[in-house]
């Protein structure tokens, strides 16, 4: 009787690896197709770049800057000089220069004497010296007022 039911212990143990074997057949075969599909697709962007494609590409790429940088500077106008210009225009070599001398005062932190006083007073003789300059010159209907604010709080 024991022979009997070690033949069907071996049985039902064998028939149970076949289903395992045919369930792993199965998934193997399912995973071997996604595999080379995945290393398909993989290999496509996985291939080194020819060498013969870059030089050309880079070529193309840097002459498009080029000429874009080239029409973008002859689209702008020339700097205008002080020399070449009425007092009245902006130039930016004025501009420059009245910057170079709002620094010289030092950092302009909130609450320093650079930033409350020197700065302020330097900006309202600049704007006197405009409107004098506009005075002599033959500029009608401008009106320059200052309003000067001095918030606290």
């Amino acid at each position: 009787m024991e022979n009997k039911s070690s033949q069907v212990r071996q049985r039902a143990a064998g028939s149970a690896r076949a289903a395992d074997n045919g369930a792993a057949a199965s998934g193997a075969a399912a995973d071997s197709r996604r595999s080379s599909r995945s290393a398909r697709t993989d290999s496509v962007w996985r291939r080194p770049i020819s060498a013969r494609w870059i030089l050309p590409a880079l070529c193309v790429f840097y002459t498009c800057i080029f000429v874009q940088v080239r029409i973008r500077d002859a689209w702008l106008p020339s700097p205008k000089k002080i020399s070449e210009t009425a007092p009245s225009e902006f130039i930016e070599e004025h501009a420059r220069g009245h910057l170079h001398e709002m620094l010289k005062s030092g950092a302009r932190m909130t609450g320093n004497r650079a930033n409350e006083i020197d700065t302020p007073l330097y900006l309202l003789r600049a704007l006197e010296n405009i409107n004098r300059n506009r005075a002599s010159t033959t500029v009608n209907g401008f009106v320059m007022e200052v309003d000067v604010q001095r918030p606290t709080g």
